[in-house]
């Protein structure tokens, strides 16, 4: 499954922190997200940054993380490579 996840602890710290540079600080658990730690939480993990998921989410910066759940059961397919989801600038 695929998802979207606000960021809104990224909108405090968008402008020193990159979007990417957030996410992979939320996953290492060096920074904590309101949203994004409990989807990691649930094992969903983080893809990559997306902008303009929900373009007035102040507290996102405008933001989100592509999340994504891999059910054991039923894998991707070999090459398949969300991260390679366009993203807008």
């Amino acid at each position: 499954m695929v998802g979207g996840s606000r960021m809104p602890g990224h909108g405090k710290v968008s402008g020193t922190i990159a979007p990417d540079d957030y996410i992979a600080r939320v996953k290492r658990a060096e920074a904590s997200d309101p949203v994004l730690t409990a989807h990691l939480h649930d094992g969903w993990d983080a893809i990559t940054a997306i902008r303009g998921y929900l373009p007035h989410d102040e507290e996102s910066a405008g933001w989100a993380a592509v999340i994504q759940w891999v059910n054991p059961e039923c894998p991707p397919p070999p090459g398949f490579d969300l991260s390679r989801v366009p993203r807008k600038a």
